[in-house]
């Protein structure tokens, strides 16, 4: 419900497509049937992980609207402040719309071995929008 409250704005997000497992559809279908969302359940045939299930769903966004930018998210993420994380999905449809492709990310606190990090390039002229330098591999 969280996940989905949190791209209910319909001044910045279009309704919300699901992507989920078969043994979910219920559960999701009434999670956002209680918070008054208008959500597509897509169920995944098989697991594969995210990216399939992305790739499946943007295409899905794409035949619903040609010109539709696809904000991915995970129903696990904490984001404690909503007006932050809308101000920054505006950013970044800005930079989409000027034909990016976009990440989003936190600044690492520290080396971890589990996790390999964005290196920010040149900003793009968007608040807080900055070009990727590189991608850096997690620490051995």
């Amino acid at each position: 419900q969280q996940a989905l409250a949190r791209v209910s704005n319909p001044d910045l997000f279009a309704p919300p497509i699901v992507m989920t497992a078969n043994d979910f559809r219920f559960f999701a279908k009434t999670q956002a049937e209680s918070l008054g969302i208008d959500a597509m359940v897509v169920l995944e045939p098989l697991r594969r992980d995210s990216g399939p299930a992305i790739a499946a769903g943007a295409a899905l966004a794409r035949s619903r609207d040609p010109g539709a930018v696809v904000l991915a998210i995970a129903a696990d993420h904490v984001i404690l402040d909503q007006d932050v994380f809308e101000a920054t999905c505006a950013a970044g449809l800005e930079a989409a719309v000027a034909g990016n492709i976009v990440t989003f990310g936190i600044l690492p606190a520290s080396p971890k071995t589990s996790y390999g990090y964005i290196r920010r390039g040149e900003s793009l002229g968007i608040a807080g929008v900055a070009k990727v330098a590189a991608f850096v591999e997690k620490p051995d």
